[in-house]
């Protein structure tokens, strides 16, 4: 009896050190995502968990002909305007590599624009200044 006991006593005391080492519950994560289809195939995926820097993670399958990662940009356009709303790039570029005719995964933090700004704007990707791919922020 007084071994359950003790035994009890020990796992009451590791659950309340757990739920006092846990952080607080954060609201929920804002999601998103490109899903490109023609041109390039792949996906990218944006994630923003608060306190957390906002991230990026990708990989294309198809479409990168050339190993060479700075002959790529990648931009968010405003579908309305055409007007390039960010740069992608200079997060992307040092993060992936290119095994022709695809990527490498991805993962990058990225700032300067929340993902709420540029849900159903289109991220465009383009070789030597020329669109070769297109996909539109979605939800998820």
């Amino acid at each position: 009896m007084r071994r359950r006991i003790a035994a009890t006593t020990s796992v009451g005391c590791l659950v309340a050190s757990l739920m006092i080492l846990s952080p607080p519950a954060a609201s929920a994560a804002v999601l998103g995502s490109a899903t490109f289809l023609s041109g390039v195939t792949g996906e990218l995926a944006f994630t923003h968990l608060p306190l957390l820097p906002d991230k990026i993670t990708g990989v294309f399958n198809t479409g990168f002909n050339n190993p060479d990662t700075s002959l790529y940009t990648f931009e968010i356009v405003d579908p309305s305007t055409n007007a390039v709303r960010a740069d992608l790039t200079p997060f992307i570029e040092p993060n992936y590599s290119i095994n022709v005719p695809g990527t490498s995964g991805f993962q990058a933090d990225f700032d300067g624009f929340t993902l709420e700004e540029v849900m159903h704007d289109y991220v465009i990707v383009k070789m030597g200044g020329a669109v070769i791919g297109a996909a539109e922020i979605k939800g998820v």
